[in-house]
């Protein structure tokens, strides 16, 4: 599908955005200094879309903030330039639960949820609330099956023939 060519000022050679591609070690910027690179070595937009594996309004989004800032911009810009959710506590609420945690006052994610629901009526999703105990430092503990020690009576009980009680 050909288009009108694109008018890009550039600020380096193909040679020069070829070694920024060959040498750049972020795995996100990477892709986007290689269309940079064939688009200035010639290659058409929709071509350079399908060679990076890109939808070409991703390309044409890279190549606006080239033209904005240069390279510095197209790496400035973090995962398609979202910034991500904030938490829903503050820092006070946050410091608040790892001080219970801490205090081992919540033997459970589902006692720590039902906490912050209950004290700051903030509400999480177990996925969530998983999230937010990671980002905290917590980690889950996984334990096994339980091997349980019947009490001396009972074993006593139990050689002879009986059951008990």
């Amino acid at each position: 599908m050909p288009g009108r060519k694109l008018n890009i000022p550039w600020h380096e050679d193909a040679e020069t955005l070829r070694q920024l591609y060959r040498h750049e070690q972020d795995a996100e910027v990477k892709p986007r200094i290689q269309a940079l690179w064939l688009l200035r070595s010639g290659h058409s937009a929709h071509q350079t879309a399908d060679l990076v594996g890109v939808h070409y309004s991703s390309l044409l989004d890279w190549v606006g903030w080239y033209r904005a800032g240069g390279i510095a911009e197209v790496r400035r810009h973090k995962q398609g330039g979202r910034l991500g959710r904030v938490c829903r506590l503050s820092a006070a609420q946050s410091a608040q639960l790892q001080q219970r945690a801490a205090n081992g006052q919540f033997r459970t994610a589902a006692d720590a949820g039902q906490w912050l629901a209950d004290t700051f009526g903030v509400h999480y999703q177990p996925s969530g609330l998983y999230r937010l105990l990671h980002r905290l430092g917590w980690q889950s503990r996984r334990t096994g099956p339980q091997a349980v020690t019947p009490a001396v009576s009972a074993q006593a009980a139990q050689k002879k023939g009986h059951r008990a009680a």
